[in-house]
Parts: C-alpha cells; structure tokens; sequence
C-alpha cells in the first residue's frame, strides 16, 4: 500500500513536471510553406534561435503546436524572445496592401470543413494546414504597440493582429508571452483541428530586406 507521504510527493512531483516548460526547438517538424510567384525568405537555426531573412520575399514557416483535445483538457502559455536586427522603415500593418513587416508569430487554428472533405483531407495527409482562424502578433508597423485589429486578408471574425513590438532594428532581445487559450477564445468559443505554430517575415510589398531572430520558443502547461 502507498503511504500518504509517498502519494503526496508523487503529485507533488507531477504537478512540478506538468507546469515546466517544454523547448520548442527549430531542429525538427518545422515546415516551410512558400507562397505562389513570390520570393522565399531563408530561415537558420542554430540550436534554439531562428534566423529569418527576407528579401524582397515572403511565406511562412510552421509546425503543429497543439491539438484540440489537449487544448480543451489544460489551459497552455506560449512564450519567446525576439528581436530585428535589420529592417525597412515600418509600414501600415492594418491594410491588403503592402502590409510588410520583418517578423510575426501565428497560430493558426485549421478548419479543414472550410476547404472542403477532400482538400481538407490531403491536407491533413500531407501535415498542410488549412487555417480557418489566425492570430497575430506582429513585430513592426506604424500603429501603437498594444494595439488590436481584424486581420484584413480574412473574412471578419477569422483573423486578429495584435502589434507586440516595434521599432526598426532592436538589438536587445525582447521578451513575448500569450495565453494560447485566451488568445483563441477570442475568435472561436469551440476548437475541433490542430494548432499551428507559425514563424513568418514579409517584404514583397514595398520591397526590402530584413534580418529577425526568435529563440526560447516554449511551450507551458499552466492549469489542468
């Protein structure tokens, strides 16, 4: 039989491991998803930093984060550092047009019914995601930091854009941290896809160069 002592280190023990935060290194599982007649940005690791180049080019660079049973059965915190060491000057982020920025962070909730059972199954096939909700946090752009808008490029109630950081160049690195159950709760009420975790940087518009880094991604289970 388990003593009472035993059996209260043992969660004492569980508990401590469910709340540390899991690395999300760039080694592995990540995928780049280029986008049709435009340029591709170059994306380095080494070890857990990221380096994203862009060039006149744009595209993403993604992995799956969660699914939709372990998004319902604990609340989760996505956090990592960044900073831009090199970039044009900032442009309006909340427009279709020429909306550049040298580096964002998204998570894309899929919705492979949007697409169809067919696409929606090749997708799924072949680890594609097919977003039906994105959330934003965007390095750069001419509004306030803080600020919130609907993602221009979806239809309304399917994409928000929040700017985190600004600045043309900071060196020192910049700390981020977002509830990821919060963050979707205010989209969607229910999840029924994965999760993607998605790096991208974009300069097709206006035309440029920036150099942007990432690292410490982590990943934390904070409730049950």
């Amino acid at each position: 039989m388990i003593s009472s002592r035993l059996l209260l280190f043992a969660l004492l023990v569980c508990g401590v491991a469910a709340a540390n935060p899991a690395a999300i290194g760039f080694e592995k599982k990540w995928k780049q998803l280029e986008l049709p007649e435009t340029a591709s940005n170059e994306y380095t690791a080494d070890g857990e930093t990221l380096t994203v180049r862009s060039d006149n080019s744009a595209d993403f660079y993604y992995r799956k984060l969660l699914s939709a049973k372990q998004l319902d059965k604990a609340n989760w915190q996505l956090s990592w550092e960044w900073r831009v060491l090199e970039s044009t000057k900032a442009v309006a982020t909340n427009t279709t047009e020429a909306d550049d920025r040298p580096l964002a962070v998204h998570l894309w909730i899929n919705d492979r019914k949007s697409v169809g059972w067919f696409k929606g199954g090749l997708a799924k096939l072949f680890g594609i995601p097919t977003p039906g909700f994105m959330l934003t946090w965007s390095w750069g752009g001419t509004e306030t930091v803080g600020s919130e808008f609907a993602n221009p490029h979806l239809p309304e109630g399917r994409g928000l854009i929040t700017i985190a950081a600004a600045g043309a160049t900071a060196m020192e690195w910049q700390q981020q941290t977002v509830n990821v159950n919060d963050a979707i709760s205010n989209l969607l009420t229910e999840v029924n896809d994965r999760i993607y975790l998605v790096i991208s940087a974009d300069n097709d518009g206006h035309g440029g160069r920036s150099v942007a880094q990432v690292r410490n991604l982590r990943l934390t289970r904070i409730a049950p």
